[in-house]
């Protein structure tokens, strides 16, 4: 079991630019994408020893300068997924039930009692 804290950049439909832009400037690697249509519903990049996770939208998440990088909380383990899903949404507000997710077996977003924005997110395969 493992438990890492990933920034989460949201772009508002134009995440397939801002990874072009990030493998230019960066030297970014996509290691994983996945697409809805034309637009990224979840990509993993790796920048140097990090990763980010970006995607073009969270419909649950209106876009709004300021709240489109959110930490995702990343684990291998469902149960532990829900319990830090559970415990951060005491106090807080569900911006998306635990849920199963073409990406992820269990993946919620909650905005805590602090109003941090985390996406807790259970992954299948590691990206790194």
């Amino acid at each position: 079991m493992s438990l890492e804290m990933i920034p989460y950049f949201i772009m508002n439909g134009k995440a397939k630019e801002a990874i072009t832009f990030y493998e230019t400037i960066l030297d970014a690697k996509v290691v994983f994408i996945h697409m809805n249509g034309d637009k990224v519903d979840h990509a993993v990049l790796r920048i140097g020893e990090s990763q980010v996770m970006i995607s073009d939208f969270i419909e649950e998440i209106p876009f709004q300068r300021g709240n489109q990088v959110n930490i995702c909380i990343t684990t291998t383990d469902s149960q532990q997924a829900e319990k830090i899903y559970e415990h951060l949404l005491v106090e807080g507000k569900t911006i998306l039930p635990m849920c199963e997710m073409p990406f992820s077996p269990a993946y919620g977003i909650v905005i805590d009692k602090f109003g941090i924005c985390f996406q807790v997110f259970t992954q299948v395969h590691k990206h790194i």
